[in-house]
């Protein structure tokens, strides 16, 4: 049951969660404008993709086995634009409600779900894709 609820998408709206409680301890002025700014950008990162992996009919499931190697699009830019943009949405959060603790709790994210996410799917794509994926990784950065 522990591991069935422990997905990253759980763990970024945790992430979320903190960086919008501290505010109401530091009671910081934000930035609204710079935070929807940040948000399309993470959003847009995000869905794309999300819809670049269901067109090339591959799973999103973290633990999942992919049948096909993304490589183009937010794929040449990171290895990981999902976790990138849920990181990104995080900072715009932070920046609009000026919360600067959210910088802290991106940089946890990006630990966290490096550790428990990342690594072993790394570990998959290689064992499935072999050569394709060591290219690609030897191409593209993890994060950016």
């Amino acid at each position: 049951m522990k591991r069935a609820l422990d997905w990253p998408q759980a763990w970024f709206v945790l992430a979320l969660a903190l960086t919008g409680a501290s505010t109401a301890l530091l009671n910081l002025q934000g930035s609204p404008m710079g935070g929807i700014v940040l948000l399309v950008v993470g959003l847009g990162i995000f869905a794309t993709a999300v819809a670049q992996m269901r067109r090339a009919m591959t799973t999103l499931n973290p633990r999942g086995q992919p049948s096909k190697l993304v490589t183009s699009g937010v794929f040449e830019i990171s290895r990981n634009p999902i976790y990138l943009g849920n990181v990104i949405m995080i900072l715009s959060l932070a920046l609009w409600i000026g919360a600067p603790i959210g910088i802290l709790v991106a940089a946890g994210f990006v630990k966290l779900v490096t550790m428990r996410f990342i690594l072993a799917e790394e570990d998959r794509l290689r064992t499935t894709f072999g050569q394709d994926f060591d290219d690609w990784a030897r191409r593209v950065r993890r994060w950016i």
